[in-house]
């Protein structure tokens, strides 16, 4: 997909994503060592912070990438893993004739 980064799926490639969860992973595995150890539990909270900065960085890199090739895509996805083909079906074939409930309120024949 474009947005992903050598086709992955779930890890966007956009601003330095992969650097800062690769970093993340090592510091974490890190800590987690030291903890085993036995130093105390100094690198829970930093930890803790840390993450809640990699999951807006996440969400930051991931919609910034998104664009119509992906929306495509996606789009294609989803109809191509419907359990639901008819359901699909019906929803394109009123598109395609403009029925208004699949039509958006301003675009609607009058």
């Amino acid at each position: 997909m474009s947005v992903y980064d050598g086709q992955r799926n779930y890890i966007p490639g956009r601003l330095y994503f992969p650097h800062h969860i690769s970093l993340y992973v090592l510091v974490t595995v890190v800590s987690i060592t030291a903890e085993v150890i036995g130093v105390n539990w100094l690198h829970f909270w930093p930890m803790m912070a840390w993450s809640i900065v990699l999951a807006v960085h996440y969400f930051i890199a991931s919609t910034l990438a998104i664009d119509e090739t992906w929306v495509s895509e996606k789009a294609v996805d989803v109809r191509t893993r419907s359990y639901d083909f008819d359901h699909i079906y019906n929803i394109d074939k009123r598109f395609e004739q403009g029925h208004d409930s699949v039509t958006h309120p301003e675009e609607r024949k009058h």
